[in-house]
């Protein structure tokens, strides 16, 4: 890993901007703890450039978060709808500052600062991870240059947050298929059975599967349906299993969490299944 840049003493930023991409790109190549490369990235760009403040803020539940920095104290929270960064947060594009006491909302973090950029970071989703904020204590010290030189660093640390996200994606995709395998095949099980029972226990089944999520099938009002007993019996120790791993997960929204266990509530207490003579609902033959 390079230990120092190598730049051109020049003026012209956007020469600057093309050698240390590279060379940060390297720096930060094969270390996976994202603050420390922030940390270094932020480092490079000071040493470049001599900019007065150089930071990331990072998206934390309702506010950005401050984290690697270069410069002098910051503030430590903002929320989305205020200062420059939440401007930039909330718009989703880079926002040029030249003097950021004439800026609506402006964060006095610092009273040397005079102009700044920020410019959005966003993740695999599309969605802003995090913020890069850029300091001067010049007035209008800012143009394009540095948007689309800046940009480039953005573009790495987007890299570096795809990785990271990436492992953790791919362990929970392969467990959530693994146990969707498993769903299938006990509902294609049950599905044989209950044609051999009676067509309408199989259709029954049939919209449970197709609609490939048994929360819909909660949603239904099978109370009033007068489902063969036997075929009723087997898919309610089916179902049973199935509500029972679908609360073990962890990713799923509150309110389907909640309908899951309404569903799981009515076939504990033998709601869900009719006796074929009245339609009343009947608790007999059951068994946990």
């Amino acid at each position: 890993m390079a230990e120092s840049l190598a730049f051109s003493k020049t003026l012209d930023r956007q020469k600057i901007y093309d050698e240390i991409a590279p060379q940060i790109e390297a720096l930060v190549s094969g270390e996976t703890d994202l603050v420390a490369n922030l940390a270094n990235i932020t480092a490079a760009l000071r040493e470049a450039f001599g900019f007065f403040w150089v930071g990331f803020y990072i998206k934390k539940e309702n506010q950005l978060v401050l984290s690697a920095f270069q410069g002098s104290i910051a503030c430590t929270r903002i929320d989305f709808d205020k200062g420059v960064c939440g401007h930039c947060y909330a718009t989703k594009q880079t926002v040029i500052v030249p003097n950021v006491d004439e800026f609506p909302g402006h964060i006095v973090c610092s009273s040397a600062s005079k102009s700044e950029i920020v410019l959005p970071i966003f993740d695999k989703s599309g969605e802003v991870f995090a913020v890069l904020d850029v300091d001067s204590d010049k007035l209008n010290d800012f143009s394009r240059t540095d948007a689309s030189g800046l940009r480039k660093i953005v573009q790495i640390v987007e890299k570096l947050i795809a990785e990271i996200e990436a492992p953790k994606n791919a362990d929970f995709c392969s467990e959530n298929n693994g146990e969707r395998r498993r769903t299938d095949n006990e509902l294609r099980r049950v599905l044989g059975f209950l044609r051999r029972r009676t067509r309408r226990a199989f259709d029954a089944a049939s919209a449970f599967c197709r609609h490939d999520a048994w929360i819909d099938f909660a949603c239904l009002d099978y109370s009033q349906r007068k489902l063969h007993l036997p075929a009723a019996l087997f898919c309610r120790r089916l179902c049973l299993r199935v509500v029972r791993a679908f609360l073990c997960r962890t990713q799923q929204t509150r309110d389907l969490q909640i309908s899951a266990l309404v569903f799981y509530q009515r076939l504990q207490n033998g709601f869900l299944y009719a006796d074929g003579q009245n339609g009343r609902r009947s608790q007999a033959g059951f068994r946990k």
